[in-house]
């Protein structure tokens, strides 16, 4: 009898560290993280329409390079971050290379075409070797819809809808679940401008949902109309960065110090150990 009692006590013993132990598997706090992270960009997903811009823009002048209104009088930028530019005879970014250096980089090319209604197509180059042909990698294409207005681009993997705001500026890029699609969106950048256009906050369910901040000083950007693929570029230089995932953990935060021309464009661009330095045509 006592050895029957002593099997029903370990048996039970058994039996409720088997149960404590799978609790415990239960409230796994990076699976409860994952979790909440994935209802939250399913929420976001299935509610995009209300982050989609619905107004008529048609008598708008876009934002370049997304049409084709006259280039401002501004410093024509010629070297950044391992860059050179070159430009056409209107001022339009035509060509950004990087030449082989031994053992820093291998030679790039960004070569950008257009047309009528604007950027029609940027083509990648690559080559890994000096005296090397470089390669074709990959292109972005882009097209308008019945109007002559840009409204999507391709870049060989995805198609993506484009939204800008009653002022011309880009606010909204949503990649297609179907190129061929204008209602099956699998995920999206919705940008928040203030009342000088500068972006201060970009909402994105693309791979993670996220929200991120930016703080601005009050000098021009270099990069502001230059060109090139679809960015929410702003027309003042991001001076502090901050992003959150959707419940307001802080993932990251970078702040960025300049120094100035007498014109205040910047010169150089410090962030940590990182420096940039921007050389001008004029």
């Amino acid at each position: 009898m006592r050895t029957f009692l002593k099997l029903i006590t370990i048996s039970c013993l058994v039996l409720a560290c088997h149960s404590k132990e799978s609790a415990i598997q239960l409230v796994n706090p990076q699976t409860t993280q994952e979790q909440e992270q994935a209802a939250l960009t399913k929420k976001l997903e299935d509610n995009w329409l209300l982050d989609l811009p619905t107004f008529d823009d048609s008598a708008i002048d876009r934002q370049l390079p997304y049409s084709p209104v006259a280039l401002p009088t501004r410093p024509r930028l010629l070297k950044a971050d391992g860059l050179t530019y070159r430009y056409d005879s209107l001022g339009r970014l035509v060509e950004g290379y990087a030449n082989y250096t031994g053992t820093d980089i291998a030679s790039t090319r960004q070569v950008y075409q257009y047309d009528k209604q604007g950027l029609q197509q940027v083509s990648f180059y690559w080559g890994s070797y000096p005296g090397t042909p470089l390669w074709l990698t990959r292109q972005t294409t882009f097209f308008s819809n019945q109007g002559g207005r840009i409204d999507r681009y391709f870049d060989g993997t995805f198609a993506y809808l484009l939204r800008f705001d009653q002022s011309g500026y880009l606010i909204w890029s949503g990649a297609l679940k179907e190129q061929n699609s204008s209602t099956q969106v699998k995920g999206y950048s919705r940008a928040v401008r203030d009342s000088y256009h500068n972006v201060r906050l970009i909402r994105s369910t693309l791979e993670k949902a996220y929200t991120t901040e930016y703080e601005y000083d009050d000098k021009p950007n270099p990069f502001y109309l230059l060109g090139g693929l679809p960015a929410f570029t702003s027309p003042n230089n991001v001076i502090k960065e901050t992003k959150r995932d959707q419940a307001g953990k802080l993932l990251s935060e970078i702040e960025y110090s300049y120094d100035y021309r007498a014109d205040g464009y910047p010169i150089r661009k410090r962030s940590g150990t990182t420096v940039v330095d921007f050389v001008y045509a004029n």
